[in-house]
């Protein structure tokens, strides 16, 4: 499929997912995406990227799925614009408090939320998470001893009201067996 193909059909695209896309760096997805006004649903993995594509989406984005697609931390400023994006699902992306921080702040529509990233616990700050969490109603996050904590507390305390779901991933490495 010719890139240009995919660009004449843009405007009217609501859904949209690409994985593995050789030679798709974030000027020619930002393009892209740029000419998607109908787009709700963006789902990009293994991509080669470093997240600034995301300044292109559109502030209708109600569904974004990221997976070993950022090779840095996701892109702050391109959150904030996102404020009704519903469901977000990051893997092997970069998170920091600041990133849930700005989820919290900004991403108000925001109720389900996957985070299997190995690095959300860099500087993860217990008030953070915790005010990230009073809107959701799925989380899923890595098993961690620390994020249980923090979840068990924060529905303890009430602060998690609308929570219908939440689930500890555990990832098993076991090599290979022969």
């Amino acid at each position: 499929l010719e890139w240009e193909s995919i660009e004449g059909v843009a405007t009217s695209l609501v859904n949209l997912e690409l994985t593995s896309c050789e030679g798709l760096d974030d000027a020619r997805l930002g393009d892209l995406l740029q000419n998607c006004k109908k787009l709700r649903a963006l789902r990009v993995s293994d991509l080669n990227t470093t997240g600034l594509f995301l300044k292109s989406c559109s502030r209708k984005l109600k569904e974004l799925s990221m997976i070993n697609s950022v090779s840095e931390d996701i892109c702050l400023n391109e959150l904030k614009e996102m404020t009704e994006l519903e469901k977000l699902l990051l893997k092997g992306v970069g998170l920091t408090s600041e990133t849930v921080n700005t989820l919290s702040s900004y991403c108000t529509s925001l109720r389900e939320l996957d985070i299997c990233s190995t690095s959300l616990l860099r500087d993860l700050k217990e008030g953070v998470f915790l005010r990230c969490l009073g809107s959701l109603e799925v989380l899923r996050i890595q098993l961690n001893l620390k994020l249980m904590e923090l979840s068990a507390a924060a529905f303890s305390s009430g602060r998690m009201k609308r929570l219908r779901s939440i689930t500890f991933v555990s990832f098993l490495n076991i090599g290979c067996i022969r």
